[in-house]
């Protein structure tokens, strides 16, 4: 029994030296620290099919282990319009350790143009005839499609 107690006491003080060699090692060794995205302040303004290069144009990021990550700024989302022809794009940038950092700004469209409706055919029924819509009228729009 006593040997059964030492062996345990041995046992567990081995397991919290791993545990602290495992913690102190990540604690020192591991980056925890997110990268950063930095905006010239220019106002974006885009046309309405703007490519991702182009939402991106204005932006740098930095991490203080990787370096400059600019190539890797992804958009994350383009709001629905927020004005009348503009958005709010959210990025968000990786650094090789998977810390990540979120950034939003506001897109203005050079191109936009409010929803326009159309007809396939002209809105002229028959008595008895059930009015419908959906089989002529359509709408587009330059941002949404």
């Amino acid at each position: 029994m006593k040997k059964l107690k030492t062996l345990l006491v041995i046992l567990f003080v081995m397991v919290t030296l791993g545990f602290g060699v495992v913690y102190g090692y990540d604690y020192l060794m591991v980056d925890h620290t997110a990268p950063q995205i930095l905006c010239d302040g220019v106002r974006l303004e885009v046309p309405s099919g703007a490519t991702e290069a182009e939402l991106c144009r204005g932006l740098q990021a930095v991490d203080d282990k990787d370096g400059d990550l600019t190539h890797r700024i992804m958009v994350r989302k383009v709001s629905h319009l927020t004005g009348a022809n503009s958005a709010v794009v959210s990025y968000v940038v990786f650094d090789s350790a998977s810390n990540f950092c979120t950034f939003s700004r506001e897109v203005f469209y050079t191109d936009y143009q409010k929803p326009r409706f159309h007809l396939s055919k002209p809105l002229i029924y028959h008595i008895n005839e059930t009015a419908t819509l959906n089989d002529r009228l359509t709408a587009s729009d330059v941002v949404d499609g």
